[in-house]
């Protein structure tokens, strides 16, 4: 953690000087509320065969294959300070059956609130804080009013530290910011020297480094990298991919792609990943009397198939009827468009070809109306 709120720190202060430096030819705009959606896939991948039965209760819950999507709302409250709310659009929990995300979640100036709309059968009393009310992990409650269960976790010191720094760099610079390329310019570059990191500029990239972080800029491609080390053992990536984004001219966040690797009690090791997908960042939200959206209490039901899923060749998408067209596209882990297709309502199945793709994992988006599905994909 305590790396963590470095890293956090350091980023802000490199943002600072980005948003100071006079050789970006376009400045960004302040933005104090910003939306936009996200697309995430979650799991785990290990290279030997493990039987998840013989693993302790413990290490199975690391155990994980889930998809999501979200809509983003960051906003200031009344009294100026950051909120950002997460309202879930769609969610398919391959592994643990029981997973159920938070209809939606709020990280303020008081820690972060969980709210959950949704019961589950597979848990006792519904919900994972059913027989709970205070415990090491927050406190855990049902609202009176409406009936909603509700997580609250207050902020540790270290979240607390992050939080205000955050606030420093918003209320400055605004919403935006926090999402622009961080352009590796000669000010930074000198910041990262003189904070004891080692730069070293070739014709292919650029690297700052020190004994707990690397962080690489390609020369060629809008992309940055880093990589936190322990005792010289790597602890994780995180590849972040940015895009054009016409509506601010800037380059904003496309995809992040965080993989760590860590290990079960018995030993033997597991790659933890993530991929995100950003879209559709706007301005012009609106979040009404600052105060959170609230799902339907609906059952989410996964709609969507695609299989083969490993596949080779082709792969075929099966989504249920809808009253208007069906967008299907294909993404890879930088953002990019592979597949844009519009489906006539009357279709519920679309083969894709995926021969000419190399080997690797791409996302499959679904939007029907204001329904949208993720589904990962793995070309083998």
């Amino acid at each position: 953690m305590k790396k963590l709120i470095f890293l956090w720190t350091l980023l802000c202060s490199m943002l600072t000087i980005q948003a100071q430096n006079q050789i970006t030819p376009i400045s960004v705009p302040f933005v104090n509320s910003l939306c936009f959606t996200t697309s995430t896939s979650e799991g785990i991948l290990f290279e030997d065969h493990i039987e998840i039965a013989n693993l302790s209760i413990q290490d199975q819950l690391l155990i994980k294959e889930i998809n999501y999507s979200h809509q983003h709302f960051e906003y200031f409250d009344d009294q100026g300070f950051p909120v950002e709310d997460k309202e879930l659009m769609f969610h398919e929990n391959l592994y643990p059956e029981w997973f159920i995300p938070a209809s939606v979640y709020r990280s303020d100036v008081n820690g972060s609130t969980s709210i959950f709309t949704q019961m589950n059968d597979l848990i006792s009393g519904g919900w994972a804080g059913a027989t709970k009310s205070n415990s090491p992990v927050g406190v855990y409650k049902i609202d009176s009013q409406t009936g909603e269960k509700v997580h609250f976790i207050e902020h540790s010191l270290d979240s607390r530290e992050a939080y205000n720094e955050y606030t420093e760099t918003v209320r400055s610079l605004g919403f935006l910011e926090n999402y622009v390329y961080p352009e590796p310019t000669q000010e930074v570059l000198n910041f990262l020297s003189n904070s004891g990191f080692s730069v070293t500029q070739t014709l292919d990239e650029i690297i700052a480094e020190n004994l707990d972080l690397k962080m690489t800029w390609p020369n060629n491609d809008k992309i940055y990298l880093v990589e936190m080390f322990e005792h010289g053992v790597s602890l994780g990536k995180e590849s972040n991919f940015y895009t054009y984004d016409n509506t601010f001219q800037q380059y904003l966040l496309k995809s992040t792609s965080v993989t760590i690797t860590k290990s079960f009690s018995t030993g033997q090791d597991y790659m933890a990943y993530s991929i995100k997908l950003f879209e559709g960042y706007n301005e012009t939200c609106s979040v009404p009397g600052n105060q959170v959206f609230r799902l339907a209490n609906e059952k989410f039901v996964n709609e969507v198939t695609v299989k083969p899923n490993p596949c080779n060749d082709y792969t075929e998408i099966e989504f249920p009827y809808s009253d208007s067209k069906t967008k299907i596209s294909l993404f890879d882990l930088t953002g990019k468009f592979l597949f844009i297709r519009n489906v006539d309502s009357a279709d519920q199945n679309l083969r894709i070809s995926t021969s000419d793709y190399p080997g690797g994992i791409y996302i499959v988006k679904v939007e029907q109306g204001e329904k949208l599905f993720t589904k990962k994909l793995i070309k083998q």
